[in-house]
């Protein structure tokens, strides 16, 4: 079964697809006068101008912030299509990412404008053979937009396209079962949202290639969500969710706990993190938090709660930016996430009085820190069950 495990691993570093989203963003304007812009949600699906259309049957409901095709019909892909009416005189189209996909190819009046490849191999070839012809090209993998316009030109340099090796690639490393060579590894070569779902792959950091490749996504994660404009565009939520759901449940059933937290507190720099990782790692916080709050039949699993607190809070004391290390002091259970149940107290729990001495003790520490988060957690976690041990936390 591992090496199943490690040969999905080796197939998912080589194949970085992308795929598009919806959301597109218009321009409108004439020379002379204010160009106004849009952005038509792919929610909107009927009006007289500024509306998606669907081929029916071929795309699935989606959410507010992202819509996907079913399973597309190799014999006929083209019958998977969108249409989106709008007037302008110019139209960008924001993409998401997805391992399964690869080519769109888009249409303006029924003129064919170009195919966008969505893959990041051909994204570096394409910026590569850009510089070679003398265009000012300054693609960053995972954090700028990436060039795909280049058929045409390509066409009068008499460059080839980008010749896709995903089937090949597949029969090496998962038919053939042929050994990745990770020594020349880099995460710029790689798409960083596919990247993200290795962490349901089944292995732990007691695997050495996963661990290695492991930490360094996660740095590479937190860096583009603290400093990529427009992030969302290379990391959604459900790439990002993976990840979380990965640390969770290693934290939770006590895998490899230690190396968990190094990942966490030693990779990412937090001296440019940004609001949108704090929530990251609150969200971890506040999974703990209700574990904890659901532990009241097992003393154990409080134990190892208490465990894991007390590494993060280690971790934390060595952060050197002051700032980012206060405000992430919100993981002393001081957070609820961004998430939540409406009112815990419709919900049975109870503590022994061991566990309102560490609670007291933790939230004397750094309550001050977030007072606010304090007495909401405290009222969440049932104040009369807390009363009157917590009253020196609150003093």
């Amino acid at each position: 079964m591992k090496r199943w495990k490690q040969k999905v691993i080796s197939v998912i570093l080589a194949l970085c697809l992308l795929i598009p989203s919806a959301g597109l963003t218009v321009a409108a304007g004439e020379e002379g006068k204010i160009e106004l812009q849009k952005t038509i949600s792919h929610t909107q699906t009927s009006g007289s101008t500024d509306y998606f259309t669907f081929a029916e049957g071929k795309w699935e409901a989606g959410n507010d912030l992202h819509t996907w095709s079913t399973v597309v019909d190799a014999s006929d892909p083209a019958a998977t299509w969108y249409e989106v009416k709008f007037t302008g005189h110019k139209i960008d189209v924001y993409a998401g990412k997805n391992w399964m996909m690869g080519n769109v190819k888009y249409y303006i009046d029924g003129t064919e404008v170009g195919t966008y490849s969505l893959r990041m191999a051909e994204y570096r070839y394409n910026a590569s053979k850009l510089c070679e012809i003398g265009k000012d090209v300054n693609y960053q993998p995972n954090r700028s937009t990436p060039p795909t316009w280049v058929k045409d030109i390509f066409s009068e340099h008499r460059i080839d396209l980008y010749q896709s090796k995903k089937e090949s690639i597949i029969e090496s490393y998962l038919f053939q079962e042929n050994a990745k060579d990770f020594t020349k590894w880099l995460i710029d070569n790689t798409d960083i949202q596919t990247l993200c779902y290795i962490s349901g792959c089944g292995l732990g950091f007691d695997d050495k290639d996963f661990s290695m490749v492991m930490k360094t996504m996660f740095a590479n994660m937190m860096s583009v969500i603290s400093t990529a404009e427009k992030y969302h565009d290379f990391l959604d939520v459900y790439s990002i969710s993976e990840v979380k759901t990965f640390i969770n449940n290693s934290l939770v059933h006590n895998q490899n706990v230690p190396a968990v937290l190094d990942m966490l507190f030693e990779s990412p720099d937090f001296t440019e993190i940004n609001s949108d990782t704090y929530e990251l790692y609150e969200d971890i916080a506040s999974h703990l938090l209700t574990v904890y709050f659901d532990g009241h039949n097992s003393p154990e699993v409080r134990r190892q709660c208490e465990v894991i607190l007390n590494g993060i809070e280690d971790k934390l004391l060595n952060i050197t930016d002051i700032k980012s290390r206060n405000k992430l002091y919100s993981m002393m259970f001081l957070t609820l996430g961004k998430f939540h149940m409406h009112d815990w107290n419709e919900i049975y729990t109870s503590y022994e009085y061991r566990d309102k001495v560490f609670l007291n003790t933790l939230w004397g520490k750094y309550g001050w820190l977030h007072f606010g988060n304090l007495v909401r957690v405290i009222d969440q976690m049932h104040i009369t069950e807390l009363l009157p041990e917590v009253l020196v936390a609150l003093d």
